[in-house]
């Protein structure tokens, strides 16, 4: 073999070694890029697969009163209704889930006075705040109502009645201090109320596709005031309301749990309302749409706008009497009962 063959066959084999190291980087350069990539997807397609059923409250924090200055102790404790048998079921039904209990306390009671008619909302409450450095439950800032039914299960006495968690709720916010009603309406009275604005407007929207049921606690919250009512719905049929709450603090609601034949009211988490929508709405959770009604009109109005539905149905009443510190308590009921769950803590990092 001639010099020349010999430089040529170093020439190429030099050549072909550059021409390798050089798609080896460039393997590595787009497996790299591509990594970066699928990381990105991948973080974001599990942000839309990871379960509901397996967040973590245990982190969880009132920041909004925590920002005015209020010390908080969040717990998740778990609720437990009562064994009962059905006519159509022999066997003894029981629900077991969770929710939150809340303490509240501040540094003294002129700070207690002025958040209270932040959450108070319809009617004022007549809790005899404690001395300082007491703690108060965090329903205990919340309207007489809402104290007389948290951590309560309802039951009616008319079998056939079947309140949806939204006519519940509006029940509620619509009590007298003295007196709360509960009314069954037509789906169509509850879904024009809070989606077509008759007496609410809408202020905000949560797109299911930017922000869907997973989404970042801060972009989750962004826009809300308490007071608030997060509507549900499927964005295949948003006419449709699956489900309402109150938004009283950063990821914490309050809300009416339906369970087979009767209502929970209680404290929740955002992943609890996700937990238990999943439960028993057929569409993907994490697909539903939210949408932020915030109250137009003084509630005077809202209660005579309601007042003139038609087919109404007078579900049960109960008035509210004042315990000895003030909180709002069912006495009087007719119509329905209303049983206290028993409350269990959680362990931590459930």
């Amino acid at each position: 073999m001639s010099d020349g063959e010999n430089h040529c066959r170093k020439v190429l084999s030099s050549l072909l070694s550059g021409i390798s190291v050089f798609f080896a980087f460039f393997s590595v350069l787009i497996l790299s890029l591509s990594g970066c990539v699928d990381k990105k997807n991948r973080e974001k397609g599990e942000l839309r697969s990871i379960s509901v059923l397996s967040r973590n409250d245990s982190g969880l924090e009132l920041l909004l009163l925590k920002s005015m200055g209020f010390g908080t102790d969040v717990r998740v404790v778990q609720m437990n209704t009562p064994s009962r048998s059905t006519a159509a079921n022999s066997e003894n039904l029981g629900f077991n889930f969770y929710a939150l209990n809340a303490a509240v306390s501040s540094a003294g009671e002129d700070a207690f006075r002025k958040i209270i008619p932040l959450y108070a909302q319809a009617s004022a409450s007549k809790l005899r705040l404690p001395a300082q450095g007491n703690q108060l439950k965090f329903s205990d800032l919340m309207s007489p109502a809402v104290q007389a039914v948290t951590g309560r299960e309802l039951r009616f006495n008319d079998a056939s009645l079947n309140l949806t968690s939204s006519e519940a709720l509006l029940s509620v916010l619509l009590a007298e201090s003295s007196q709360l009603r509960f009314v069954a309406h037509s789906r169509s009275n509850v879904n024009n109320l809070f989606l077509d604005g008759l007496s609410f407007r809408t202020v905000g929207e949560i797109p299911a596709s930017s922000k869907p049921a997973n989404a970042g606690r801060r972009e989750r919250n962004s826009g809300f005031s308490v007071g608030d009512v997060v509507v549900f719905t499927d964005k295949s049929s948003e006419s449709d309301l699956i489900h309402a709450a109150l938004w009283v603090d950063h990821d914490v609601y309050f809300e009416a749990v339906p369970l087979a034949d009767s209502l929970v009211f209680r404290i929740s988490s955002y992943s609890q309302v996700m937990e238990e929508l999943a439960r028993r709405v057929a569409a993907d959770v994490r697909q539903l749409q939210m949408k932020i009604v915030r109250r137009a009109v003084a509630w005077p109005d809202v209660v005579q706008r309601v007042s003139q539905f038609k087919d109404q149905k007078p579900a049960g009443t109960l008035l509210i009497a004042s315990d000895a510190a003030g909180r709002g308590q069912p006495a009087s009921l007719q119509g329905l009962t209303l049983t206290l769950l028993p409350e269990v803590e959680a362990p931590r990092g459930r």
